[in-house]
């Protein structure tokens, strides 16, 4: 009763203790559910990945090769000799 005189709700008729009523049930059930719709969202999200780092391998080192010019042309000289056709080199 203290607690109605207070807030002046004692000296109020019963229809608008009931609006009140309403009013308030209204405002927690906004309240809850924009609760609710953030946990949803929560939920929803991804979870944050760490960034993949790639591993990097030790780069190779181009191989020397070694050509002999000079075989190769003697090698196609032969080649061309057995086949007989002719190209300039």
């Amino acid at each position: 009763v203290d607690k109605e005189l207070a807030s002046g709700e004692y000296f109020m008729k019963e229809k608008e203790r009931q609006q009140r009523k309403e009013e308030n049930r209204k405002k927690q059930r906004v309240e809850a559910s924009k609760k609710r719709k953030l946990e949803r969202e929560e939920s929803l999200k991804a979870p944050a990945e760490e960034p993949v780092t790639k591993k990097h391998k030790p780069e190779k080192q181009p191989e020397v090769v070694v050509v002999d010019v000079d075989k190769i042309k003697s090698q196609v000289k032969e080649n061309v000799k057995k086949k007989r056709v002719h190209f300039k080199l």
